[in-house]
């Protein structure tokens, strides 16, 4: 991983048999999110770390729906996961307002499911 942030030349691997395109956008973003894991301040709150594993976990499952018998050692393989390294930056916005978008999709069904079960009907 030092060697990619020193801008040394970093070996492609082959990606996970069976990827396409959106599963490499996918890995990517758990990469996105492992790398902002790694820089997270110590004083970062449960609630912030919550979040961010649940993106993590949305990334992983959008891979895992496509590819049930995928070994998840595969993905995370050190080889791999820095060779996705140097898209990093140029995919954090994406990646960002993807995971943002399906946190607040979650919320507005976690209200929906609340007000369900309160038998009010309004949003």
């Amino acid at each position: 991983m030092a060697a990619v942030l020193a801008g040394a030349a970093v070996p492609t691997y082959a990606e996970p048999s069976g990827f396409a395109a959106q599963d490499r956008a996918d890995a990517i973003c758990i990469a996105v999110i492992a790398t902002a894991w790694e820089s997270l301040p110590a004083d970062t709150t449960v609630e912030a770390r919550l979040g961010l594993t649940g993106v993590l976990n949305y990334f992983l499952g959008k891979i895992r729906g496509r590819h049930p018998a995928l070994e998840i050692a595969d993905l995370y393989s050190p080889n791999y996961m820095a060779s996705l390294q140097s898209e990093v930056a140029s995919s954090m916005q994406r990646c960002v307002d993807e995971g943002m978008k399906m946190g607040l999709e979650l919320e507005a069904a976690g209200r929906a499911m609340r007000m369900s079960k309160e038998g009010n009907t309004q949003k």
